[in-house]
């Protein structure tokens, strides 16, 4: 390592800053300024989250400690770099000039440091800081002195080994108002191009990266920015069993590429309803009376002129499409293997809508059902709300392609994985299945986790989980 990269883990650099230095910016609508040079964003190719580490409110309360050799491991597996989740705020004063602790900028400049010393490229975010998100306006200023610190303190790394990322998964006030995110971009962006004219800045959508929220993603004038989006679809699959989910997801759940499930661009929202995809079709099941199928679009629709469905056996349903409070509604009886027909006015609702319930219609609970196809029928065209799983894998991921197409970013999906409550072999052909669709679209990727509850690395043997590494290193 040169005397200039030693120079840049040297505390000084950071603390040697004056109280006017660590003051943030004032809110501004003005675009960074950039160089033009090295302005060719970088390649992550494929990597690993080091979560539970430096992102828990101290390093080991949620059980893992970094262990530098794993950066050894890591390259052999043949990982490209690794995205590092720091939880920042937790080790920043609340008051103005927001010092970051000294004590934990070492323990991350000798983590860094042995990242790059195993020949990884290396992505530093801020990461969990629940105040950042639930009380933006008291902490906006916060946000911008912790990045001007951290751009100041790691200003000599590489720009060809090294990225940085705003924040992970933007969410709570900032999913009631994008614009507001939007102008944090602009105002940590501000910052870190005074000391990082070329580093890679990473940046993501609101609603915990979703790819249904890039359209609310407006970026500033700079050529050297990545989009990230976060992928865990199926949620039920991939957080099943996870005692941080409320209610807990029940577990069982089996994923195959072949097996039904719901369209890319919609999501499954039901209640008190068990569905499960087959090669048959999407079974469902409700759990007591008036409990429901509820699909929800990614963007509002038109209404159809009818939505047509085919079910396996007697169910009565109330089925409805519903725009905000609104809804229109009608009652039917499906007859085994009979498709249905629903029409629908298309003056409805305004003329579109976002939701679709498929309700239970009596007050007890229901045996199993399958709903072997369900479509919105247009005049030109007719919209199928089932999928299999692979293709609903694909679709939603080469949607965010698409978006990165048209607005020349490049996507790096920064976070993806099964939780391991799951089955191993689920696990492994749901991991390969988003790689592959990944690599497919040219997207660099990074796996959550390492080590931990979705980890591929066993922290007490010391060995690889091999099934979810070959899934992810075939």
């Amino acid at each position: 390592m040169t005397a200039v990269l030693r120079a840049a883990f040297c505390v000084a650099v950071l603390f040697g800053l004056t109280s006017t230095d660590l003051l943030p910016t004032a809110m501004s609508q003005s675009s960074p300024k950039l160089s033009t040079a090295e302005s060719t964003p970088l390649r992550l190719g494929s990597g690993i989250n080091f979560g539970n580490m430096l992102d828990a409110p101290n390093e080991g309360d949620w059980g893992l400690r970094v262990n530098t050799d794993w950066f050894a491991r890591v390259k052999e597996a043949g990982f490209d770099h690794v995205r590092l989740p720091i939880s920042w705020g937790y080790h920043t004063a609340k008051t103005s000039p927001y010092q970051i602790d000294a004590q934990f900028v070492r323990r991350v400049d000798t983590i860094v440091k042995a990242c790059l010393d195993a020949d990884l490229k290396l992505l530093i975010n801020i990461h969990h800081d629940p105040n950042l998100n639930e009380q933006p306006a008291q902490n906006h200023d916060r946000f911008v002195a912790m990045w001007k610190q951290i751009a100041e303190h790691f200003r000599s790394l590489p720009n060809d080994r090294v990225a940085f990322e705003l924040l992970n998964e933007p969410h709570d006030v900032f999913n009631e108002d994008a614009k507001l995110w939007n102008q944090w971009v602009v105002d940590s962006l501000n910052v870190i191009r005074k000391s990082n004219p070329n580093r890679t800045v990473v940046v993501g959508p609101i609603r915990f990266n979703s790819v249904d929220s890039l359209d609310t993603l407006e970026l500033p004038q700079d050529d050297n920015l990545v989009v990230t989006v976060h992928y865990y679809l199926p949620f039920d699959f991939t957080h099943q069993g996870a005692p941080w989910t409320q209610p807990v997801k029940p577990t069982g759940i089996v994923w195959n590429a072949n097996t039904a499930s719901i369209a890319g661009g919609w999501r499954n929202e039901s209640w008190d309803t068990k569905t499960v995809g087959t090669t048959n079709g999407l079974q469902a099941a409700f759990e007591r009376g008036w409990a429901g199928v509820q699909l929800r679009a990614a963007s509002s629709r038109p209404i159809p002129q009818a939505l047509e469905l085919q079910v396996d056996s007697k169910v009565a349903l109330k089925i409805s499409l519903v725009s905000g409070e609104q809804k229109v509604a009608k009652d039917v009886t499906t007859a085994p293997g009979e498709p249905l027909r629903v029409t629908f006015d298309a003056g409805v609702l305004g003329g579109s809508f976002d939701r679709i319930y498929l309700q239970n219609n009596t007050a007890n609970e229901t045996q199993p059902f399958i709903v072997k196809s369900l479509s919105l029928v247009y005049a030109d065209r007719k919209e199928s709300l089932l999928s299999t799983a692979g293709d609903a894998i694909r679709d939603d991921l080469a949607k965010a392609a698409r978006w990165g197409q048209q607005h020349g970013r490049a996507i790096y999906l920064g976070e993806f994985g099964a939780y391991q409550e799951a089955d191993m072999d689920s696990r492994a052909r749901w991991t390969a299945a988003v790689r592959a669709a990944a690599e497919s679209l040219q997207m660099d990727w990074a796996y959550w986790e390492f080590a931990s509850g979705f980890g591929i690395f066993d922290p007490r043997t010391q060995q690889y989980r091999q099934p979810l590494l070959n899934a992810l290193q075939p």
